[in-house]
């Protein structure tokens, strides 16, 4: 680098032949201490000595001056310590979120827990063994998962009816007879944009007796390794979702406008009304056996739409006032009726309605029975305590995954 500048900068460019100096040549010894004339002649051993020692020291000059130069000043060291801490803070902050996230896994090679902590939202039943077992699990269900209910006497007292519900009391309450047609209770919207969430996981079985209402933010997950692993028998509905605010909705008949955010899949449901349905939209049946009919509607309330996937419906799959659904690779049994503007099959096999354009009555029905892409969510399996489930499995082996412990 030239002699004015930084010893330590190294700079590069494109060098053309113009730019080419010849190299100055070598700086002469000097006899002297001084600047005199150069000495042509050997110098004397003794001046040789002298001139041997002051290049040392001018040499050594030289490179503590390239030294201190090239060392940064105190800005340029504050910086690399403030660099240096940021990185360090960092690391630290990065295998901190390591460690706590892997806080309450298994250690590698032992035994998991089975079964495994589970968040307060999410709930892993295995079939009852008893009456009593059955329905302290429909509480459970009921207290977690369910909508809230009102029945008519307290609905009449409280402000549905005009009057101030804060106030009412069971001595200024005017007893009030129920209407013809009307329930003795009604799930009600109260829930509708919570925070309460709750997936209900339920192991291979049979549960007998169980019928509870489907709520808000609500996930029933069979954990079979087909639907009819998880059976709800010997019950009126099973899993269901009627229509909502019976009492305030266009009474008696409620309303199924904005039963979203539920789902129900990898359960098989031999209910003796049916299984009963009533959603509209972000609510899907999944791998589904519907083992009698369908029911998409509750009534006359209005309902607005939803979807059916991998699902086998042994009987009829009735729309009532649907607006609109979908069905994919749903085999149906005894055809599908009803429904107000739009029903779409695609994928679909066994009793389906024709195509129509809905201009002569009735709703528009698209058919796509050949589509060229299937794509499905996986689900969740609950394996074997001491093992896996293998493609070896047979179906009686199969039927026998029940253990949730």
């Amino acid at each position: 680098a030239p002699a004015d500048e930084d010893p330590c900068t190294c700079t590069a460019r494109l060098v053309g032949p113009g730019d080419v100096r010849p190299l100055p040549p070598p700086p002469p010894t000097r006899g002297g201490r001084g600047g005199g004339p150069l000495e042509i002649g050997p110098a004397s051993p003794a001046a040789h000595d002298r001139d041997d020692s002051a290049g040392r020291r001018a040499r050594l000059r030289r490179r503590a001056g390239d030294v201190k130069s090239s060392f940064p000043g105190r800005r340029g060291v504050l910086s690399v310590l403030c660099l240096m801490l940021t990185i360090l803070v960092a690391a630290a902050i990065a295998i901190t979120s390591i460690m706590g996230s892997r806080g309450t896994a298994a250690p590698r090679g032992g035994d998991e827990p089975n079964p495994p902590p589970l968040p307060d939202t999410m709930r892993l039943y295995a079939p009852p063994r008893t009456k009593e077992e059955a329905e302290e699990m429909r509480a459970e269900i009921e207290r977690i998962a369910s909508d809230p209910t009102v029945t008519w006497e307290d609905f009449a007292a409280g402000s549905g009816e005009g009057d101030d519900a804060a106030e009412s009391t069971p001595a200024n309450r005017t007893a009030r007879p129920r209407p013809d047609g009307y329930p003795e209770f009604t799930y009600t919207t109260e829930r509708h944009f919570s925070s309460r969430r709750a997936a209900l996981l339920f192991a291979p079985g049979t549960y007998e007796g169980l019928d509870f209402e489907v709520g808000y933010y609500t996930s029933v997950v069979g954990l079979g390794r087909r639907p009819g692993d998880v059976l709800f028998a010997e019950c009126a509905r099973g899993p269901h979702v009627p229509a909502l605010e019976k009492y305030a909705d266009r009474p008696p008949r409620g309303s199924g406008l904005d039963t979203f955010w539920r789902s129900m899949e990898n359960v098989a449901v031999e209910a003796d009304e049916g299984t009963r349905w009533t959603v509209s939209q972000a609510a899907p049946m999944r791998r589904v056996h519907v083992m009698g009919d369908l029911n998409l509607y509750d009534g006359d309330s209005w309902v607005s739409g939803g979807v059916a996937a991998n699902c086998v419906v042994d009987g009829t799959v009735n729309l009532g006032g649907q607006q609109q659904w979908l069905f994919r690779n749903v085999r149906v049994g005894r055809g599908v009726e009803n429904g107000s503007w739009s029903v779409v099959l695609v994928g679909c096999t066994g009793s389906l309605r024709e195509e129509s354009d809905g201009v002569s009555g009735g709703p528009s029905v698209t058919r796509e029975d050949s589509p060229a892409v299937r794509v499905e969510k996986p689900y969740i399996v609950l394996q074997r305590p001491a093992g896996r489930i293998d493609e070896g499995t047979t179906d009686g082996e199969a039927s026998k995954i029940s253990s949730a412990s």
